[in-house]
């Protein structure tokens, strides 16, 4: 793997929920009341070949919405991390 692929995945996964969770939480904070839910993937928790950069990717938004989570509770704030795999099996499980 190329670093700048490395790199790629990083920012985008992960830069892009740091960057989401930026732009919410001022005005759930203000509020105070309001969610955030961050897609991951059960790839986090397992090996994937060829795939370490989007494991790591995916590892680092499952620990950022945890401590997310308990930093902001205080503030009634709701952030929450969702399973993309188990989120697609419930919405095509509710359309047939």
């Amino acid at each position: 793997m190329e670093v700048e692929q490395w790199r790629r995945m990083l920012v985008i996964h992960v830069g892009g929920t740091y960057n989401a969770c930026g732009a919410g939480l001022p005005g759930m904070l203000e509020t105070g009341w309001g969610s955030i839910v961050t897609i991951g993937s059960e790839e986090a928790l397992s090996e994937g070949f060829y795939d370490a950069h989007y494991v790591a990717a995916k590892g680092a938004i499952f620990g950022l919405t945890k401590s997310l989570a308990v930093e902001f509770a205080r503030e009634r704030g709701d952030v929450r991390f969702s399973w993309a795999d188990r989120l697609a099996e419930a919405v095509l499980r509710d359309d047939r």
